[in-house]
């Protein structure tokens, strides 16, 4: 399995991703290889509120990932799995097309409405694209003002940055520790899905050595 991040760091502690900025959202992702000529991608979109715009009420819409601007999305062979979609109020997965491209969550016109920093949503799928750390943008094209005004704008976020994410930081606190290594090891021993490593759909002995060399590696 091959695994990229955007920095190369000690397994000791090191930080493993970077903020974006211009939204309230970061959008972070993880990528592994299959070994079939694809890319399996789990994304996580969080309300950090980096850029200090956002107000308890506002709504966000027409979320597009693997956006190009004016021409075709890398991710246009994009198989997304409706079940993985968490903490979100869309089930499926759409397209856009047009000077915003890419896979799109829902049909776009619902909103998702943080009721606090730190909240996020996430989902999954596979696509042939590997794109390179940096080289992958996301888009939240829908906005909508708190109550009582509800006033729409647009956009959001417009051609963003999604931060690739380093596998070996298991627990997700931007380090490479042994504190990863313990949450993998609980995970791994309770057949926790988490534990899928290498997305072969089982956790065996070879999820137990893809974490290992991960983790040796550093991100």
């Amino acid at each position: 399995m091959v695994l990229r991040s955007l920095a190369v760091a000690a397994v000791a502690a090191a930080a493993c991703f970077q903020t974006s900025a211009n939204s309230p959202m970061t959008l972070t992702y993880s990528v592994a290889d299959l070994n079939d000529g694809t890319s399996h991608y789990d994304f996580v979109l969080t309300l950090d509120n980096h850029d200090h715009s956002w107000i308890p009420g506002n709504s966000y819409g027409w979320i597009v990932f693997g956006d190009n601007s004016g021409k075709k999305s890398a991710f246009e062979d994009w198989v997304g799995d409706p079940g993985s979609i968490f903490d979100a109020p869309w089930n499926t997965f759409t397209n856009t097309a047009g000077a915003n491209n890419g896979p799109t969550l829902g049909d776009g016109r619902a909103w998702w409405t943080p009721v606090a920093v730190g909240q996020s949503i996430s989902w999954s799928g596979v696509t042939i694209a590997r794109v390179v750390p940096g080289g992958l943008r996301w888009s939240s094209l829908l906005t909508q003002g708190p109550p009582p005004d509800r006033a729409p704008g647009r956009p959001t976020a417009e051609f963003e940055v999604a931060i690739q994410l380093c596998q070996a930081d298991f627990n997700r606190d931007t380090f490479v520790n042994g504190d990863d290594f313990d949450e993998f090891l609980m995970a791994f021993f309770d057949g926790a899905q988490s534990a899928y490593f290498n997305r072969d759909g089982f956790v065996t002995g070879d999820d137990f050595d893809a974490f290992v060399a991960r983790f040796e590696n550093g991100c």
